[in-house]
């Protein structure tokens, strides 16, 4: 009759970094100032992602949710995304459309 699926993801933006001097050492005072300034602007994030989809004969209905934490340290924003979808599955052929719709609070001082 359908199924219901979710996915939790852990990413640590902070941990990125650049190598400047794999073949010469000429640029490595820039690359530690590079690579600290990313470790300072980002942080971790967490992303959670449900879904399900509920088939009721040749008719498929889907309905989808995700919040995507921020990658910036100086940010506490979450991205809302709401997704709704609306299938038809014949043997030969099928029709499908989504909507997908997002909200993000933000504050600029």
């Amino acid at each position: 009759m359908g199924f219901i699926s979710g996915e939790v993801e852990w990413l640590d933006y902070g941990k990125a970094e650049f190598n400047f001097t794999e073949d010469s050492n000429e640029f490595a005072e820039f690359e530690d100032e590079t690579n600290a300034d990313i470790e300072g602007l980002y942080t971790s994030a967490l992303n959670i992602r449900l879904g399900g989809e509920l088939m009721y004969d040749i008719y498929r209905f889907r309905l989808g949710y995700v919040i995507n934490g921020t990658p910036y340290a100086s940010d506490n924003i979450k991205l809302n995304t709401y997704s709704l979808g609306f299938g038809v599955r014949w043997k030969q052929f099928y029709i499908d459309m989504a909507y997908q719709g997002s909200r993000q609070d933000d504050l600029y001082v």
